[in-house]
């Protein structure tokens, strides 16, 4: 009888260690579970931000070709004007040819003033989408250190 009494006493203890084990686990996968949606969340919103990013040089990359075509369009307006009027000699002449030339170098400095500065925002947007991608980097690594993002 004390056998019966004694292995029945050890069988209670072993299920109640297996139902702790349990409940350890179930907790546990409780947390991992809540970390992998927070870190869903955050990179999720890394990747929309990257998107963003990337529609923002788009536009960039589209206005840099803009003010390229109206640079070019400005320099050959700017040659045919000078071979016209070198044609045809005279003050007044002299005097158009002059004021227009100030004309069309303003406006050519003030379009390659443009382009430089969209050149030095096409590379902040280039150093902002590497910041990006480095913060993203090390969410996932710090997140999923095992490569599980995808």
């Amino acid at each position: 009888m004390t056998d019966v009494v004694f292995n029945s006493y050890r069988d209670i203890r072993g299920y109640e260690a297996r139902l702790e084990e349990a409940d350890y686990a179930r907790a546990n996968f409780a947390i991992a579970l809540e970390r992998a949606e927070k870190a869903e969340t955050s990179a999720a919103r890394h990747k929309e931000g990257v998107a963003k990013l990337t529609a923002d040089n788009m536009v960039f990359l589209m206005r840099l070709k803009e003010t390229e075509s109206e640079i070019a369009t400005l320099r050959k307006e700017t040659a045919d004007a000078r071979i016209e009027l070198e044609g045809k000699r005279g003050a007044w002449f002299d005097r158009a040819r002059k004021d227009v030339e100030r004309v069309v170098q303003r406006s050519i400095k003030r379009a390659e003033e443009s382009d430089a500065a969209l050149e030095l925002e096409f590379e902040k947007q280039e150093r902002t989408a590497e910041e990006f991608a480095m913060e993203l980097a090390k969410v996932s690594f710090f997140l999923f250190p095992y490569g599980q993002l995808d």
